[in-house]
């Protein structure tokens, strides 16, 4: 009962937006962090309705995953490129985030996004992403933030067509 009302007074504390308090909420109590509302949305899906992006890492510190999906199926990614948070998107990308993941309707992060820059960053991370499968263990993951870091460095300046030959050319490289 208590775990209860602790986490609805985290829940609140989360839309005030009240980050001390959040904090330590979860500090005080480790299992918060995982709490569920009825819509099977954990603290960092209500962070990511709210923009609340300071707290993605300390959230992600006490979280086994931060691909957990809702009752309908959406990531806390989900949630933010919904809501168009390009800071929000961009960190948990880089904490490596799987924007391939689809809610109960078959819409992925960059088929929710309103924002064409972000749907372009989306689509190039899933395909950052769907070479998970040429490339092994810690190498992926060292792949995927450098890709990224690339991605974001050089978005402005590259059409979608030189991207994908770009990233042919380093797949080459590596393999």
């Amino acid at each position: 009962m208590e775990l209860i009302l602790n986490g609805q007074y985290l829940f609140k504390a989360i839309k005030a937006g009240d980050i001390p308090e959040i904090i330590k909420f979860i500090d005080q109590n480790k299992y918060l962090v995982a709490y569920k509302d009825d819509f099977n949305q954990i603290p960092l899906h209500i962070c990511a309705k709210r923009n609340l992006y300071q707290l993605i890492h300390f959230l992600l510190s006490r979280l086994s995953s931060l691909d957990f999906q809702d009752s309908g199926g959406r990531t806390p990614l989900m949630i933010a490129a919904k809501n168009n948070f390009f800071e929000f998107v961009t960190i948990l990308l880089f904490e490596g985030a799987d924007p391939n993941i689809k809610d109960v309707y078959g819409q992925s992060a960059s088929q929710m996004t309103t924002n064409d820059k972000l749907r372009m960053v989306l689509r190039r991370a899933q395909i950052l992403h769907n070479l998970k499968y040429f490339i092994r263990g810690k190498d992926f993951e060292e792949f995927i933030f450098n890709g990224l870091d690339y991605l974001f460095k050089r978005e402005l300046e590259m059409d979608y067509e030189d991207w994908i030959n770009e990233g042919e050319k380093i797949l080459k490289d590596i393999s």
